[in-house]
């Protein structure tokens, strides 16, 4: 699905089965609706001009935030299967509702969560997998907590992933169909000072929430969100 500009999905059912960047534009608003992306590259990718594909992606300003590029998820549910980057955006990407889960990259040169600009949030629900290498996670200018973490050693494709608080509650959970190492989460459960226990496969590892944005990550991001990334 592309558009030269803007592109606005507000409800009904966008089931993209097979792509190589399934959704793009300049902007790309989501605020309803039940959208599935199939790629073989990148699930959303929002960027001024062509998109011209990864082998060509890697010009003297990659890392340069471009005007008037956005990706904003105010609602609906979005389910990303992506080879190349889950969301990606060479501007902003803000987060303010909605469910969206990314099954990513399994090579360490993508990310689940790819942007040039910032990416905050502040509502809504996100779960998002991929490999170790260029994984970034949420800004710490976001007012909803967030984590970025990446666990001790690959997990296995079809393993459940699960998130549960200190009593034991599940607060989140997710199927990827592809291996993975690193995980964003973000949802509106998340609480400053909880320790959370991340589940997957044969490992368990837990966080707590020390700032609007937690990190154990040595990749892309260096353990922090923050106002730069380096999508194309």
């Amino acid at each position: 699905m592309h558009a030269d500009g803007n592109l606005t999905i507000s409800d009904g059912t966008v089931d993209i089965t097979k792509s190589y960047e399934g959704i793009e534009g300049s902007i790309v608003t989501i605020d309803g609706g039940t959208i599935s992306v199939v790629a073989s590259d990148d699930g959303i990718n929002c960027a001024g001009g062509s998109d011209t594909g990864s082998t060509d992606r890697m010009g003297a300003d990659q890392f340069s935030s471009q005007d008037g590029v956005e990706l904003n998820i105010n609602g609906g549910t979005v389910t990303i299967d992506a080879d190349g980057d889950g969301l990606d955006s060479n501007g902003n990407f803000t987060m303010a509702g909605g469910t969206v889960y990314v099954c990513g990259p399994t090579n360490g040169g993508n990310g689940a969560l790819d942007y040039n600009g910032t990416a905050t949030v502040t509502g809504g629900t996100l779960i998002a997998c991929g490999a170790v290498g260029m994984e970034e996670g949420f800004g710490d200018n976001s007012t909803q907590y967030s984590v970025l973490h990446d666990l001790g050693s690959t997990v296995s494709a079809n393993e459940k992933l699960t998130i549960t608080d200190s009593d034991g509650k599940e607060i989140l959970s997710f199927t990827p169909t592809k291996t993975w190492q690193s995980v964003v989460f973000t949802t509106a459960d998340l609480k400053e000072g909880e320790t959370y226990t991340i589940t997957a496969g044969s490992q368990s590892e837990t966080v707590t929430i020390d700032g609007i944005v937690t990190s154990n990550s040595k990749g892309m991001n260096f353990g922090r969100g923050h106002g730069g990334g380096r999508g194309f």
